[in-house]
């Protein structure tokens, strides 16, 4: 996987911010399949940039 593009993390961040606003989801409920997962087999998303959303995410007040 070739990675994600900036127009990607940034339409995520600003569906995230809103779902978190309208379904009241704190924070600490935002994570990854990889941190999730027990089993090991779902290593996705790859090339995921978690440092990139949070940046984004900080920048909406609702870092993560």
């Amino acid at each position: 996987h070739s990675g994600y593009t900036s127009s990607q993390y940034d339409s995520l961040s600003i569906v995230l911010a809103r779902w978190m606003t309208e379904f009241e989801i704190p924070y600490t409920r935002i994570t990854t399949h990889r941190h999730v997962d027990k089993s090991g087999e779902r290593i996705c998303p790859r090339s995921f940039n978690w440092i990139k959303l949070q940046a984004r995410l900080s920048a909406l007040n609702k870092l993560c």
